[in-house]
């Protein structure tokens, strides 16, 4: 079995997605002979420029290939149709934003793209269950989830002797780690449960926050709310950045970007680490790495019960599930679990085990080899029936 990989999230650049795809593309290498086609130099619209003229190309070159792997929807849209009467095997990744995209318009010329691929892979069910409200068959959707794993480089040793502000040491400390974007939620419990907690907890930020240049303001300004809502989702941009630089908060620290050493520094000193995510139009978390991530680091994980991480963070056995935006709820669990800081590290123990068994690279890509093998058996059946009836 031969596949072509084609991606435009692959180290150096880096990021979740990019990690998922190395990840999968390495690990299929044990179960089949791999093609990879991936951005290095050219910047993505440049890639995504050429790309059509470079996979006809490779697929020329290269007749032996079964089929063609797309790894984000996106980037799936716009080459359904180059790739459409291909005799390969068409496959993609669906992430989150792709489905949860809003506008009709879209969904409609762009998302429906997407009909053309023998199979869709989801990254978790509520990635699913947004594909089919946008008018994709349950028959195309498939779930396999992402993985985690413990670092394979160089440890690092922590270091908080660095840090641009000090972390209280009688204090309960709790820790979001992402980009500030509104669905993260970091501006609501900021603004809305650490108040309540009051003075013997601390909340660190990390994740990039800048002063917002003066042509943003003025789109902010002048731009309907809508078209800056769908500019921002479609960039990325860290909407949270500006309200939590604008309000003063007594027991909260906006890290910014930290090296290796310094974040895990204040990892190793965190009581808590939270996922106090909220629902947001058009935006959502397709899967939620960071939160597996933060029991990797041995941290009690208190997320919101929404979206894909309802698919990852399983309610006591690593980490803690409570409603989305319920004030009361966080703060009852927060004050509670507090109280035994050596009971928050034994479990923290014991959410990295059940993490590590359960989501790992290795399992993702095997159940991803499991499907490109179901695929491949089904066209080989097909072929042979077709032969048959002639």
């Amino acid at each position: 079995m031969n596949i072509l990989f084609v991606s435009h999230k692959y180290p150096p650049a880096v990021g979740g997605m990019e990690k998922q795809s190395f990840e999968l593309i390495n690990g299929m290498k044990k179960y089949a002979q791999v093609h990879l086609m991936a951005i290095q130099n050219d910047s993505q619209i440049s890639f995504i420029l050429k790309t059509r003229k470079q996979i006809l190309s490779y697929l020329h070159n290269h007749p032996e290939i079964d089929i063609i792997h797309i790894n984000d929807g996106l980037l799936a849209c716009i080459l359904g149709p180059i790739i459409k009467h291909l005799p390969l095997i068409k496959v993609a990744t669906i992430h989150g934003l792709e489905a949860s995209y809003p506008g009709a318009l879209y969904t409609k010329y762009i998302f429906s793209r997407l009909k053309v691929y023998d199979k869709l892979i989801c990254v978790s069910q509520h990635t699913k269950e947004l594909c089919i409200q946008k008018g994709l068959v349950a028959s195309q959707l498939e779930v396999i989830h992402n993985g985690v794993a413990e670092s394979s480089q160089k440890p690092v040793k922590p270091s908080l002797a660095t840090l641009p502000f000090d972390i209280p040491k009688d204090k309960t400390i709790i820790v979001s780690v992402g980009r500030l974007v509104k669905r993260k939620g970091f501006y609501w419990f900021a603004s809305t449960v650490m108040p309540e907690l009051g003075k013997d907890y601390q909340y660190i930020i990390i994740g990039n926050y800048f002063k917002e240049s003066l042509g943003r303001r003025i789109f902010n300004f002048i731009a309907p709310g809508g078209l800056v809502h769908k500019y921002n989702l479609l960039m990325g941009y860290p909407s949270d950045n500006v309200p939590l630089q604008a309000q003063k908060f007594d027991n909260v620290i906006l890290a910014g970007r930290l090296s290796d050493e310094q974040m895990l520094g204040v990892l190793e000193r965190a009581d808590l680490f939270i996922v106090p995510n909220i629902p947001v139009k058009g935006d959502a978390e397709g899967f939620g790495l960071v939160a597996l991530e933060g029991t990797i680091a041995q941290k009690t994980v208190l997320a919101s019960n929404l979206e894909g991480l309802k698919d990852v963070i399983k309610d006591g056995s690593n980490g803690y599930v409570l409603p989305a935006m319920d004030k009361n709820a966080w703060v009852g669990k927060i004050k509670e679990l507090s109280i035994d800081k050596i009971a928050l590290k034994a479990f923290g123990q014991k959410a990295k085990t059940y993490s590590l068994q359960n989501f790992s690279w290795e399992k993702m890509s095997f159940e991803y080899f499991q499907t490109f093998e179901k695929l491949n058996e089904q066209k080989i059946q097909n072929k042979t029936l077709d032969h048959t009836m002639v």
